[in-house]
């Protein structure tokens, strides 16, 4: 017998709006009625993106068992209720999840004629208690408890989490074009006339752009790494805006093989007069002073 095919089909559409790469490994996670595709390797960025996918299609199926189950009290209207044969409410077993429950071995199942995966009902009256199987398959038992279904923990050393959101965040930023501690040189520079990149966390958010990060360190006490004054004045190379900064604002000094066009004429319009100071001057021969006297 010739074995059937039972390949799945995703639209192109969908694999290009992921940004898995044509030929990428991926690993598949299945669940009942559920397929989750990913890359085998995930960076820290891409697996919080795909956290929070996750945690919206999570969202929209609560929504979905909402919308079928209705209220407590919507279902007993319609007669949909599987206790509602209960004059009162508050004795619905079903309000006790977590309560004792009513279990019937399989040789008692069997003996009276109810599936072994049958749900149970049970009828209370003084004295005696009736159980039966339910017509119904599934009812509240069957969903995980809020803490599982709800809630994302992880345990996990704090260096190692700490570690994961820096990466995180670090991703986040390279994918918005901005300067990171890669793009640093020696560490513990004298920030004196060099190029240094300003951490995004300090700007605005209208203002984390990447011509907001480079900066020209000018003058102030905390240019010195060994100084314990933290002041900075430095000259924005993308607006040429001035401003005063701590040393901790900025990550580092940018290793100028980095430096984008944008940021190049700036920066030699502002060492030009550094420049000019350190070439020497060449004294003028005044001639020989007339009558053997030297004018003063």
């Amino acid at each position: 017998m010739k074995k059937q095919n039972t390949a799945i089909l995703i639209p192109a559409e969908a694999v290009e709006h992921s940004h898995i790469q044509p030929g990428e490994h991926i690993a598949i996670h299945v669940g009942e009625n559920t397929l989750v595709v990913v890359p085998e390797k995930l960076t820290a960025l891409q697996a919080v993106n795909a956290i929070a996918l996750l945690a919206d299609v999570g969202s929209d199926l609560v929504s979905i068992v909402k919308d079928a189950c209705g209220t407590c009290e919507e279902r007993r209207e319609q007669g949909l209720c599987p206790s509602g044969h209960l004059l009162d409410p508050e004795r619905c077993p079903l309000k006790a999840m977590n309560g004792h429950g009513v279990t019937v071995d399989d040789a008692a199942r069997e003996e009276a004629g109810i599936p072994l995966d049958a749900k149970l009902e049970v009828f209370v009256d003084e004295g005696e208690m009736l159980v039966t199987a339910a017509d119904y398959e599934h009812d509240i038992t069957d969903v995980p408890s809020e803490p599982e279904n709800m809630e994302f923990k992880i345990h996990t050393d704090r260096s190692l989490l700490a570690q994961f959101l820096y990466q995180t965040y670090s991703e986040h930023l390279e994918s918005q074009g901005m300067f990171s501690a890669k793009h640093c040189g020696e560490s513990h520079q004298d920030y004196t006339g060099k190029v240094l990149i300003l951490r995004p966390s300090v700007l605005a958010d209208n203002c984390r752009d990447v011509k907001n990060q480079l900066w020209y360190g000018q003058s102030g006490f905390g240019l010195s790494p060994t100084s314990s004054g933290r002041a900075v004045f430095a000259t924005c190379l993308g607006d040429g805006e001035k401003a005063r900064w701590n040393r901790t604002d900025f990550i580092g000094v940018l290793d100028e093989q980095y430096l984008p066009d944008w940021a190049q004429e700036k920066l030699t319009e502002l060492r030009a007069p550094a420049q000019q100071q350190e070439e020497p001057v060449q004294e003028q021969d005044s001639g020989p002073a007339q009558g053997g006297m030297e004018m003063r």
